[in-house]
């Protein structure tokens, strides 16, 4: 049998909440991937370029559920 503690129950239920965070919030990870970019031109050519046609992410619902789940076998681990 599986037997956690609680620094990796902790860290569980972190990774977990970002996981339903980044499937609940309509546009986040597009808007993650902007500035990623952005400051990616920024280090590279010391200013922003003019904005260029760049990939457009779905929202992903699906991490919310992976997320939950994740907490709920967390969960589960840590209580036995």
């Amino acid at each position: 049998m599986f037997v956690i503690n609680t620094t990796q129950m902790v860290m569980g239920i972190t990774v977990a909440c970002v996981f339903i965070v980044l499937g609940l919030v309509p546009g986040l990870i597009q808007e993650l991937a902007d500035h990623l970019a952005n400051a990616a031109d920024l280090l590279l050519f010391q200013f922003p370029l003019p904005s260029r046609s760049r990939a457009d992410f779905e929202q992903p619902r699906w991490f919310a559920l992976v997320g939950a789940t994740l907490i709920g076998i967390t969960l589960l681990l840590y209580l036995n």
